[in-house]
Formats: C-alpha cells, structure tokens, sequence
C-alpha cells in the first residue's frame, strides 16, 4: 500500500527506546483476516494515540508501505491525540 489506512485491533504493545528516543512495537491484526495473523509496526510514541491499550480498535495509517501513524477510529482523519514525556508509560496494558 503506497498511501492509505488500515484498521486493527492491537494485542500487544511494546515500548522501546533507540539512542534515547522512546519508540512502540505496536503488535495488532486485521479484523477481517480470517487467519488472523499477528502484524508488527514500530511507530515514535508521539504518533499513537495516549491511551491506547490492549484490545483497542485502531487506524494504521500508511505511506510508501510504512505505518507513520496510529489513531483511533473516532479521530482518524486528525494526528493522534495527546502527547507522553517519554518515560511514561505506565497507562499501557501488556500480555
């Protein structure tokens, strides 16, 4: 996918940090794979939602065949919501 969006459903969340930048591991499949294989998109923790948890429903939003962005259904068409100082992340929900 050149440009577009995606939906899916996380199942889990993993944070990282690369030379001090906090990252996610967002982990998640597609609703309407039967198959439901697990996918894997790393996305600055800046570009996701600020409560986004395990379980929740989300947009992946694609350029060049890379996800440069996660929202959530209701704010799709607006950046993610909200900001995290990079050492919090406290509000996530783990496997």
């Amino acid at each position: 996918m050149l440009k577009g969006t995606r939906t899916g459903i996380v199942h889990r969340i993993q944070p990282m940090s690369i030379h001090g930048q906090i990252s996610l591991d967002v982990f998640w499949t597609d609703p309407e794979d039967p198959e439901g294989e697990i996918r894997h998109a790393r996305v600055g923790n800046e570009a996701t939602p600020t409560h986004m948890a395990v379980g929740d429903t989300i947009v992946l939003h694609y350029l060049m065949g890379m996800v440069t962005e996660i929202t959530s259904p209701s704010a799709s068409g607006s950046p993610a919501s909200g900001t995290r100082s990079p050492g919090i992340t406290g509000s996530r929900k783990e496997d």
